[in-house]
């Protein structure tokens, strides 16, 4: 399948993959073409398989409504797989159209013995809301809790930190071990009013979990201001598609974090499968609710 692998060397997402990587995916993949007018996945219906589109167009949608038109270097059903959307996506050629198409169960195996593909689906996915958050408007941002962390006079312990990371769904079915883990390389800070976390630009490598306060936020693109309140990963977009900061972090109150390297986060979704699916489907799910609340196209991933 090397005409696969040449192809698969073009597409964003997996370019930088080694060739030995991009062929386990063009192994599991085969030639399908598809008449104007030919249906590639139905809604309600599971999704079997994604596709890779090498030549045509193909309109996507869900509840009537167009999410995608995708064309050559595009996927179709990827996003919308990962993220369990209910009820699957309509898929229709608008074009004679030439896909490489994959199972679903062979792409999860795929990610799963393969750590270095799997993360390039993480930062891909990083990456396309990273580059739709530098237009983000002005308001509060979604948060894991709703109000401030009842905390001790003291810096939490490492059982503290362990229960505080379960209230995340996305920890929900960790290993104690790789709780464990993450909350041990955390490291508590307090900030006073008015000190400046960081400033856009910077590199980003570190993940700041606010526990009290609030955190203005400034975008460097569009200069809007979004408030950053308890239970908010505060870096956590940037670090892991491994781009600067996007916006200047300043105090607005006193606040207080728990620090984390993004790699010891990498490390555990590469330590326990499970945990790093979570993360995954709950980015693309995230991803898909917010360009669905704001009308944007979906882009392929």
């Amino acid at each position: 399948p090397f005409d696969r692998v040449l192809y698969l060397k073009t597409l964003p997402g997996v370019s930088d993959l080694k060739v030995g990587e991009l062929a386990v995916l063009a192994r599991q993949s085969r030639e399908r073409f598809f008449k104007k007018g030919e249906v590639l996945l139905k809604e309600g219906e599971e999704i079997q398989s994604v596709f890779l589109l090498v030549e045509g167009r193909v309109r996507v949608e869900k509840d009537g409504g167009v999410e995608m038109m995708a064309g050559p270097q595009d996927d179709v059903g990827t996003i919308h797989f990962l993220a369990r959307s209910e009820g699957g996506v309509s898929a229709v050629a608008e074009a004679d159209t030439l896909a490489l198409e994959i199972p679903t169960a062979a792409l999860l195996e795929i990610l799963e013995d393969h750590f270095s593909i799997f993360l390039s689906f993480i930062r891909s996915f990083a990456t396309l809301v990273y580059e739709h958050l530098l237009e983000t408007p002005d308001g509060a941002r979604k948060s894991i809790w709703s109000e401030d962390l009842h905390l001790p006079d003291r810096p939490l312990d490492l059982v503290e930190k362990m229960v505080l990371l379960r209230r995340s769904h996305i920890f929900n079915d960790v290993s104690l071990e790789t709780i464990a883990q993450l909350a041990s390389s955390m490291q508590q800070t307090t900030f006073a009013a008015g000190h400046r976390i960081w400033s856009a630009g910077e590199p980003a490598d570190e993940v700041q979990l606010i526990l009290r306060g609030t955190v203005q936020c400034e975008v460097e693109k569009t200069g809007n201001v979004f408030t950053a309140a308890a239970g908010y990963p505060l870096g956590n977009i940037e670090s892991m598609a491994q781009q600067r900061r996007w916006y200047d972090a300043v105090a607005q109150t006193e606040v207080t974090v728990l620090r984390g390297n993004a790699s010891r986060f990498v490390d555990a979704m590469e330590d326990q499968f499970d945990f790093a699916m979570t993360f995954l489907t709950a980015m693309a799910a995230g991803y898909l609710s917010y360009l669905r609340q704001s009308s944007v196209p979906i882009p392929s991933a």
